[in-house]
């Protein structure tokens, strides 16, 4: 007869998905707000999943004000979401804004979003759902964009440069 060892008490294994949301302007963006409402809406989504396998999101909503900033985070554009530091958005597109629509200055494009064969402004939800489960259950199954080698966009350049040249310290999106 064989005697079964109890396990030791294990320390919390539980799985965590960190979602990091960069962006550059809540208050009159457009695509910014759009796309952090729609992070909380994919979260309450699949809250039920999410508590059932015991996994942990850490969100964090990051404002990335500096070029200093921006090359630390590796920003590429914005809105940025990323799920264990990779970026869900498989291509970087964008689009120009308007002056009207974003306070970012003239000539400044955000982010456009590619899901299911259509373009979004905004992070679809359902791409928010995908690459959380993804991330989940299938864990590193493509390349972590941030190993990839990293120089300032020019876009973010020109959003900087407007920034500062409004208000050193201050300006277009803060």
């Amino acid at each position: 007869m064989s005697t079964m060892n109890a396990a030791p008490p294990s320390l919390d294994v539980r799985p965590t998905v960190a979602i990091d949301f960069l962006f550059l302007d809540l208050s009159r963006c457009g695509r910014c707000r759009g796309t952090g409402a729609n992070i909380e809406t994919a979260l309450a989504a699949i809250d039920d999943v999410l508590r059932a396998t015991g996994a942990r999101v850490e969100f964090r909503r990051i404002h990335v004000q500096s070029v200093e900033q921006a090359r630390e985070l590796r920003f590429v554009s914005s809105p940025t979401v990323r799920v264990n530091d990779r970026d869900i958005a498989l291509e970087p597109l964008e689009s120009e804004c308007g002056v009207d629509v974003c306070g970012c200055g003239p000539g400044v494009s955000c982010r456009v979003w590619r899901y299911g064969g259509r373009d979004y402004t905004e992070a679809p939800v359902g791409l928010i759902v995908d690459a959380v489960l993804s991330e989940l259950y299938a864990g590193a199954t493509r390349p972590d964009s941030l190993a990839a080698a990293y120089e300032l966009p020019d876009n973010l350049v020109r959003v900087f440069a407007a920034k500062d040249a409004v208000a050193p310290g201050g300006g277009c999106c803060a």
